[in-house]
């Protein structure tokens, strides 16, 4: 039998429970799994994602505020990347789930 990982101190649960929130939405999980190895500017993941720009700048937005997502400073198309690449961790545990479905 395996010894279990410690258990997460509430503190640390407390502060990354406003990032599991804000990446628990479908579009936003969409738009770090499209901009997971590269980036993208708001007009291409409009495109890809199928939504009115408008509607991807307001989750770009949220991603942005908490640090997720990154503007990259390229004049006026501003693409985006993923700043704390561990948060992609989240799409893996989803593949991972959706094989063991299948």
């Amino acid at each position: 039998m395996s010894a279990s990982p410690p258990l997460i101190p509430p503190d640390v649960l407390e502060s990354v429970a406003p990032i599991l929130r804000t990446v628990a939405h479908p579009v936003r999980l969409q738009i770090l799994d499209l901009i997971r190895d590269g980036q993208a500017t708001p007009s291409e993941l409009a495109e890809a994602i199928g939504l009115p720009l408008s509607q991807i700048s307001q989750h770009l937005q949220g991603l942005r505020q908490l640090g997720i997502l990154s503007p990259i400073a390229a004049g006026r198309t501003r693409p985006y990347r993923v700043s704390h690449p561990s948060i992609l961790g989240v799409l893996d545990c989803i593949r991972k789930h959706m094989q063991s479905e299948q």
